[in-house]
């Protein structure tokens, strides 16, 4: 049995089913040819617009970490349509905001970390402030410790200079 014979005898089983539903029938039918006519009145009415093209500033997801993702929303709020293309739209590159406060605050931060001499000045002082709330909650209780006391003060005022302009 051939394919257009197949389909005739479908169609004519169709027919033969709704025959005592005249109005289902003919809904059924009109119904598809109704929505086709409103899409083509739509689509002529409204004539295309031709625009350039547009490339909006990149947003880091989530997953890129909290500060890119949240420095995506800020700096991007107003979502402009940029003739060129961004910095960030090369593959990998999860942000542009090299001239925003917070990406020259961690610029900083990380010259400042990445300097070992820095590193272990802040490693002294974290030990010496400890020390010096152990001497603190010792001298509370009773005052018999000037020598100890003499030793952090000397060792904490001889390393005071901790940060220095690079």
């Amino acid at each position: 049995m051939g394919l257009w014979t197949q389909l005739t005898l479908l169609l004519w089983k169709n027919f033969t089913l709704r025959r005592r539903q005249k109005l289902r029938f003919l809904i059924e039918l009109v119904w598809p040819i109704v929505l086709f006519v409103i899409l083509v009145l739509v689509r002529s009415s409204n004539k295309a617009i031709n625009k350039d093209q547009c490339h909006y500033p990149n947003k880091p997801m989530p997953s890129a970490g909290v500060l890119p993702w949240i420095q995506g929303m800020v700096c991007n709020l107003e979502n402009p349509c940029l003739n060129s293309p961004t910095p960030g739209e090369a593959p990998g590159q999860v942000n542009n905001f090299n001239d925003s406060i917070i990406a020259g605050v961690l610029i900083q931060m990380q010259s400042l970390l990445v300097n070992k001499s820095i590193l272990s000045k802040v490693k002294v002082l974290a030990g010496d402030l400890n020390q010096w709330n152990v001497l603190l909650t010792r001298a509370a209780s009773n005052n018999s410790c000037k020598k100890s006391w003499r030793s952090t003060l000397k060792r904490t005022l001889t390393n005071h200079c901790l940060v220095k302009s690079p």
